[in-house]
């Protein structure tokens, strides 16, 4: 199966679209029109629409740097979550084997005891 690289820059209002190795170059006004423009155009050109694409996103450093932060921040709190879940599992297992009611272990731990009982 082919593999085409899409470079998506943007051009004004619009976002260009630039697959080199098929010689197309297009234009959408949004992201979401990306992959159905370039498998239009690769269809056009006689080529396989059903290639695999890799989307790679060309912004100005600013804007690339505002979204790397954003995805930096969103693992981070992800993998705060499951830390978080991760505890939680914990201290309601310790404080059932001390034969704390989950209504009680739910207040101690700031959530319900029907969570409580999810968790245990």
């Amino acid at each position: 199966m082919t593999t085409y690289t899409v470079t998506v820059r943007r051009s004004g209002d619009w976002w260009a679209l630039l697959v080199p190795e098929a010689g197309l170059f297009s234009q959408v006004k949004g992201l979401d029109q990306v992959e159905a423009m370039v498998r239009d155009g690769l269809h056009a050109l006689g080529l396989d629409v059903d290639a695999d694409l890799t989307i790679a996103y060309d912004l100005p450093d600013e804007l690339q740097a505002a979204v790397d932060t954003y995805r930096r921040a969103a693992r981070e709190a992800a993998a705060a979550q499951e830390r978080s879940r991760k505890a939680l599992r914990t201290a309601a297992a310790k404080l059932s084997d001390a034969h704390v009611t989950k209504k009680d272990t739910g207040r101690l731990l700031g959530v319900t005891g029907q969570r409580i009982g999810q968790v245990v």
